[in-house]
């Protein structure tokens, strides 16, 4: 079902602007753009965690989605405090997308760590 939903979120995306052309330094701006959308969803921000954007492996990686340029799939991890002062590790899965360089849009899943159960969409 996530896939659905994480489909969907993605077509959305490719659908408008001149994007930039893809880089290393593009796909790190989608990393890093992810990793501030789930910050902003976090209930104590300042205690995260990410692994570094230039990693890329089975928990961390950013790929293009499609042929066209501007569109990312970021799948990222995060370490940070709950409400309760205990250190969870969250598991996510985010669309992003940048319609030319000013303006990046962001859509990410939470996800269980094998990434088939969707938690919630933000």
């Amino acid at each position: 079902m996530h896939k659905i939903i994480f489909a969907l979120i993605c077509c959305k995306f490719l659908l408008a602007g001149e994007p930039p052309k893809d880089s290393p330094k593009v796909r790190w701006k989608a990393c890093d753009a992810a990793h501030d959308h789930i910050r902003s969803a976090l209930k104590a921000p300042k205690t995260a965690e990410f692994p570094n954007c230039y990693r890329h492996d089975e928990l961390v990686h950013t790929d293009r989605l499609g042929d066209q340029d501007g569109g990312y799939a970021v799948t990222t991890y995060v370490d940070a405090e709950n409400s309760f002062g205990v250190k969870l590790r969250g598991f996510y899965m985010c669309a992003v997308n940048m319609p030319d360089a000013d303006h990046v849009q962001t859509q990410c899943l939470e996800t269980d760590a094998d990434h088939k159960k969707t938690l919630r969409l933000f």
